[in-house]
């Protein structure tokens, strides 16, 4: 809501739950927030990257013993 308010230009706004966005205030919100959408996409990648390694060193460690 606050971007949106942010923007008087796409129209007005309501805090309502029932509030219907128009097809501009969607694609403002998308284009808008696409880029948080990509950066937890890596940060998930980097995560699982984390695990594999930390399970690989594991297995290692537990062989070894």
């Amino acid at each position: 809501m606050e971007f949106l308010e942010k923007k008087p230009e796409l129209g007005e706004v309501k805090n309502e739950l029932n509030f219907k966005l128009s097809e501009g205030q969607y694609k403002a919100l998308v284009d808008a927030f696409n880029n948080d959408k990509e950066v937890k996409k890596d940060a998930a990648k980097l995560c699982r990257r984390r695990l594999k390694k930390r399970r690989a060193l594991q297995n290692i460690k537990a062989k070894q013993s």
